[in-house]
């Protein structure tokens, strides 16, 4: 049983990764209210996703604006609740972060599951092409995505020290099917 966080930054393919598992199964889409807010997470029966999932291209826990507090609790509500084989979710600003890593950790660890830093990587000019691509050049920081890139890596390694699993994939080099073959092995492993 895992916790999984997917990590990176804008245009490394976390959500394009988890439409396809969310597509390549029988999800249905859940809610618990969490700070007066619904918050949603979609589940097969063994597979719990954690964040909002639409047509847009923001999506995962930054398009419901989740604070620390509301995530967590939404995913101890689900791993209460649920128990599912496998939890996951996607973010942007807590992937970087060491100390929400070590936290998903711990929490891991109380419910009986363990914790994988999943870190989608590519260089920066694959990243820029990709969100210029998607949304145009209109408030990209290539310098703070580097700096961001680098915290992904750094905290995953630091995470890994600890004890938790860590993967990279590098979405450059490996096509969205194969990126969705990795992940499925991880969760079954």
């Amino acid at each position: 049983m895992k916790i999984i966080q997917i990590c990176g930054t804008n245009g490394t393919g976390k959500t394009t990764l988890m439409k396809n598992l969310l597509h390549s199964g029988k999800f249905l889409k859940m809610s618990v209210s969490v700070d007066g807010k619904s918050r949603e997470w979609w589940f097969d029966g063994q597979v719990a996703v954690v964040g909002k999932y639409n047509a847009f291209n923001c999506c995962g826990v930054d398009a419901g604006n989740y604070t620390n507090d509301s995530l967590t609790h939404v995913i101890e509500h689900v791993l209460r609740n649920y128990k599912p084989k496998t939890l996951l979710f996607e973010d942007v600003r807590y992937g970087g972060l060491f100390s929400f890593k070590q936290k998903m950790n711990e929490i891991a660890k109380t419910h009986g599951y363990t914790y994988c830093a999943f870190s989608l990587i590519a260089s920066l000019p694959c990243i820029a092409k990709r969100v210029i691509d998607r949304s145009g050049n209109d408030g990209c920081n290539f310098d703070q995505m580097r700096s961001k890139a680098r915290q992904v890596i750094k905290s995953t390694q630091r995470v890994a020290e600890l004890g938790a699993e860590a993967v990279w994939v590098d979405t450059e080099k490996n096509p969205p099917d194969a990126v969705l073959s990795i992940l499925r092995g991880v969760i079954d492993a």
